[in-house]
């Protein structure tokens, strides 16, 4: 019995950890290349795109996986030279913001971007 209830918390942890960010998309002002940029970022199953509000001109795409409060992102096409070198963001709920901070990241192209940012439910 002990076994049973042990192995249905974990998997009810394990689904509301993945569910935190899967199906979810978020807005900010980043300060691009052409300056400040209000970007949205839309986590999909394993993917996540960074894209333009004002056009949905597409910025990133990546993949993404997750611990409890870490993701890291690999490019798989964009703007950035992230190619594909991963990069390790801390990440925070509360309410309806989401705050990304930056763990470990060698392209500056995305830490410089994404870097403690804070973003809104989208």
């Amino acid at each position: 019995m002990k076994k049973i209830l042990l192995s249905a918390l974990t998997a009810f942890v394990f689904t509301t950890i993945t569910a935190q960010l899967r199906d979810t998309r978020w807005k900010t002002s980043l300060q691009l290349s052409n300056g400040p940029t209000t970007t949205a970022i839309d986590f999909r199953k394993d993917t996540v795109l960074v894209y333009t509000v004002a056009d949905s001109t597409m910025i990133e795409r990546m993949t993404y996986t997750k611990s409890d409060t870490s993701l890291t992102l690999i490019k798989i096409d964009g703007q950035s030279g992230c190619d594909p070198t991963p990069g390790k963001y801390g990440f925070t709920i509360s309410g309806a913001k989401l705050a990304l901070k930056l763990l470990q990241d060698d392209c500056y192209d995305r830490y410089s971007a994404i870097q403690n940012t804070e973003w809104i439910k989208y």
